[in-house]
């Protein structure tokens, strides 16, 4: 909704920064349509729970956004670390550091890493492989 929508249904006037949380607050709303929600923002405005609600909900979404900032740097620190070991258990033969990813990151991944890295597939690869492509033709 844009400022002029809002300030048409609802006769309010407000600063650009006002309006920002204001349609902070819309977008977050869900499906809610902009006449429903403006009739309500008009009636529950100045509700200081809603305002409280609204501040913990921002603060809520930074933990998350942070959060997930973390997350997305541990799955790349994770993929480096699976590179490093199929890397080494290549070069020096050795199949308990595939078995190792295996466990960790599942046959179907390892694999792939494998193939995006050029690394050549042992013979147990292939083998899981020939298994998992059973049956389909």
């Amino acid at each position: 909704m844009t400022q002029k929508e809002f300030e048409q249904r609802t006769g309010e006037k407000l600063s650009a920064a006002e309006f920002c949380t204001v349609n902070d607050i819309y977008m977050a709303s869900g499906e809610m349509d902009k006449d429903t929600f403006c009739k309500d923002w008009l009636a529950h405005s100045d509700s200081k729970v809603l305002a409280e609600l609204w501040k913990e909900l921002k603060h809520q979404r930074d933990i998350v956004a942070g959060k997930s900032k973390v997350i997305a740097m541990m799955e790349d620190d994770s993929m480096k670390l699976c590179d490093f070991l199929l890397e080494r258990a290549q070069k020096f033969g050795d199949s308990e550091l595939l078995t190792y990813c295996v466990k960790v990151y599942g046959y179907g991944h390892v694999i792939r890493r494998k193939m995006e890295l050029e690394l050549p597939l042992w013979e147990a690869d292939k083998a899981w492989l020939v298994e998992a492509l059973k049956g389909i033709e």
